[in-house]
Order: structure tokens, then sequence, then C-alpha cells
């Protein structure tokens, strides 16, 4: 059978995972292997465990391999030699020589050019954004800023948070996928004086400080729910708010997670003998 594309496919976290799925089941696409990152240790016993992407290629039984630097990551191409590669959260800028030689599309999770970086999903929260979306490029050697092949939108309602907004978007990456593949196009340059950014994140996004507004809790108790969740210092007890309702500018907490215990209601929170949680302004 002669193949529309022999394709390489770059990705780590599970978001990518419903369009691995999806390019593994076209009849006119080969998938001739998988790049990820490098086993990392996780959980209490540090135990070295796979991406997401690559634990789904050991059991579809396709080619998989885990460059631990870009002269690695060149030579596999190079022995792959793919007509088209597919890149969805690699955590990897790609090499100049790399999206020099190959056709390279990259499925962002956010309306380019707005919040290039590491984390979108939350940005569009933290930011308290009322649409988001997935923009594919034809990728260059820079971070986001290749030309726009494809765009697609989506509103997002007061109560997502960030898992119904990876998961909405995890969807809308097929779909885009899906629709390039079907009518490729050359594409437009972004407006680069539009761009932004966003940084990989850190414990001190998630906390909820006095000086916060109560929309600024808000929107980081839905950019980090349910895991690994905003917090906020109380007697000097770390408790996440890991989801909580926002109405007549009131921030009511719903499931909650005191330090060092499991996760609760709020209501058993409160019948398990522990203070009310202040989460008014300051």
């Amino acid at each position: 059978m002669k193949y529309k594309h022999h394709i390489v496919f770059m990705g780590s976290p599970d978001f990518g995972i419903p369009s691995l799925a999806y390019l593994y089941q076209r009849s006119d696409i080969k998938l001739i292997g998988i790049m990820t990152q490098p086993d990392k240790k996780k959980g209490r016993g540090k135990i070295l465990s796979p991406t997401p992407i690559k634990q789904w290629s050991i059991d579809h039984g396709i080619p998989v391999s885990c460059p631990t630097t870009k002269e690695d990551l060149v030579i596999q191409l190079n022995q792959w030699n793919p007509t088209l590669i597919i890149v969805i959260a690699y955590g990897m800028i790609l090499p100049k020589i790399v999206t020099d030689s190959y056709h390279c599309i990259n499925a962002h999770a956010s309306l380019l050019p707005k919040y290039r970086g590491a984390s979108p999903i939350q940005a569009v929260l933290l930011h308290n954004e009322k649409e988001t979306g997935i923009t594919l490029i034809k990728m260059n050697d820079k971070m986001d800023e290749g030309d726009i092949v494809f765009s697609q939108s989506m509103l997002i309602k007061q109560t997502d948070n960030f898992k119904t907004i990876h998961d909405q978007l995890s969807r809308l990456s097929v779909d885009a996928l899906d629709h390039y593949l079907n009518n490729p196009q050359n594409g437009f340059p972004q407006n680069h004086q539009k761009a932004s950014y966003c940084q990989k994140l850190t414990t001190k996004d998630r906390q909820l400080n006095p000086t916060d507004t109560i929309e600024e809790k808000y929107a980081k108790i839905r950019a980090f729910s349910p895991q690994p969740g905003a917090f906020f210092v109380q007697n000097t007890q770390s408790i996440k708010i890991l989801d909580a309702h926002f109405k007549n500018n009131q921030l009511i907490p719903i499931q909650v997670q005191p330090e060092g215990k499991k996760q609760m209601t709020y209501d058993d929170y409160l019948r398990g003998g522990y203070p009310k949680l202040c989460l008014e302004n300051e």
C-alpha cells in the first residue's frame, strides 16, 4: 500500500494520546516511530516510569526513542527519515537542522501568538480569558513562532478548570490534525508584536496570597484544579483548594486537602473540626 505520509510523532504527556491514536488508525498513514522524553522517577518510591506516550507506543508495538541529547535526536530522525513530523508537547525545542530538513507540524494549546511557551492552559485561566483553542504551526527553531497553518477556537466556561480545558483541547487537537491532513496549507506568519509568553510554573504560582483579589484566587484555583491544587497558608498549615464556587463575589470551597491529609469535601472538612477557611480579601 502506498502511504500518504510516513510520520514520526513527538510528544510526552497524555495530552497527545488522542492525536497519536488518531494517526495510528488512519489507513493512509504509516506511523514509523515515536519520540518522547526519557523515563523519570515518580511517586514516593521514586520508581523510574515511562511517559504516557512511551507507554502507549509499547502497548501498540510502535518503535520508540527517548534521546537525551539533540545530537541523538537528529541521528534517530535521520534513520527514520519521515515525510512528516507531528509534535505535541514534546518538551524540547527542535534544533534548526531538524526544522529545516523535515516538515514539522506542532499542535499548541493556545490561540497563537497568545501564550507561547510551557503552560498555555494554565495561562488562559489565570488571565480569565473567554476563549482558547488549538493552533497548528509549521515549526521553526524558535519557541512557538512558526507560520500558522490552522487554528480552531473554543469558549471557556466559568466552571472550566485545568482538567476540563486540557481534555477538550486534547480532543480538539485530533480535529485540527484531521482538517490539516485532509486540507494541507502553507500557512501565514504570526503577528509577533501581539505575542505573549507563559513560563514553566512553580509552587509560588499556586499560592493564594492575602493581597490577591477574589477573582485572582478563583483563577488560581481553576488553573491548578484538580491537581496539583492551589493552596493557601492558614495558621501555619498549608491547605489545598481543589475546587470552589464563585458566586455573588464570594469564594466558597467545595473540595479541599489539608496538609498531610487526603482530599475531602469542604463539609467533611468542617465536620472534622478544622477551622473555617478565610478566603475573603484582606
